[in-house]
């Protein structure tokens, strides 16, 4: 393939192993040994602009396989997140009446069910990036973090695919665009980081730790609980709202509902917050997961 002449950073290093057979001759058995050009202390983020070309196959290779083998293709993006959507609003819109602040509850319910489903798929299947493309990583040298990176911006995709529902009911609901869109779009970059610090950190304990997969989808339901995708932060008491604003999430679905659904104004205490937090992740995941990669080619 044409990317893989574009791989840097290959040292390929040749050991020899000598063993003496019967009649007494050397025999050599060369290996070859994939490593990273730079150590484990330092991350060259410039170098990974050489392989963007990589990182393009990467993303499109997913969304490809993704719905290749599906009768209406990619608009299982779109009516996945609708469907979901209406069973929501049957449960706790009209059995249950969660109450949504005046807004109406399928209007009220998708922005938060797209960031939510944007970040689910962003976790799950970025836990499994390493695990699945073992041959890939096994064979030639490139950073591996491209791998989750790549499912991250795959799932980015899908949500895009899905907004113009959520434009078609504010359309269907007589609401309008709000200023928050303003503050959406740099927090819809900050849900990306965060994503992506999550997706870096359980690939790569998956590679030393395969519970991980059977933990992070349960850890993912207590989180989606635990923001408020079906109700409202009004529900939670205000004594509790500040802890409950350390997840990220809170602050950027209310800023969506805010921005697109006529939802109040997002504190900017709470904005604050997502950041740190949602940065604080992402540092964690990047240096886990550094640390760790040059091995990842033994374990799988």
């Amino acid at each position: 393939m044409v990317w893989l002449a574009q791989l840097h950073g290959v040292v390929l290093a040749s050991a020899v192993d000598i063993g003496r057979n019967a009649s007494g001759e050397a025999r050599r058995r060369p290996r070859a040994i994939l490593r990273p050009a730079f150590s484990r202390a330092q991350f060259d983020y410039r170098a990974l602009w050489s392989y963007r070309e990589l990182f393009e196959v990467l993303v499109w290779r997913l969304i490809i396989v993704r719905y290749k083998e599906t009768t209406i293709g990619i608009a299982w993006a779109v009516l996945q997140p609708i469907g979901l959507m209406l069973v929501l609003v049957i449960f706790f819109g009209v059995f249950t009446r969660v109450p949504s602040n005046g807004v109406p509850y399928p209007l009220f319910v998708y922005p938060g069910l797209l960031i939510w489903q944007f970040c689910s798929q962003s976790f799950n299947q970025g836990s499994m990036a390493i695990v699945n493309n073992g041959q890939l990583v096994t064979r030639v040298y490139f950073p591996r973090g491209l791998l989750p990176a790549a499912v991250v911006s795959a799932s980015l995709v899908d949500l895009l695919l899905a907004f113009p529902a959520l434009l078609a009911l504010m359309l269907y609901y007589g609401v309008s665009p709000s200023a928050g869109v303003l503050v959406f779009l740099p927090m819809l970059v900050v849900t990306v980081l965060l994503s992506l610090g999550v997706a870096l950190l359980f690939s790569g304990l998956n590679v030393f730790y395969r519970d991980v997969v059977y933990v992070l989808p349960f850890l993912t339901q207590i989180w989606m609980f635990s923001s408020p995708v079906i109700y409202p932060l009004s529900m939670v008491p205000e004594r509790w709202q500040f802890l409950y604003a350390l997840n990220p999430l809170v602050a950027v679905i209310e800023t969506a509902r805010w921005g697109f659904a006529g939802g109040p104004p997002v504190r900017i205490a709470h904005l604050v917050i997502a950041v740190a937090v949602s940065l604080a992740v992402l540092g964690a995941g990047v240096r886990y997961f550094h640390r760790r990669e040059a091995i990842f080619s033994d374990i799988i």
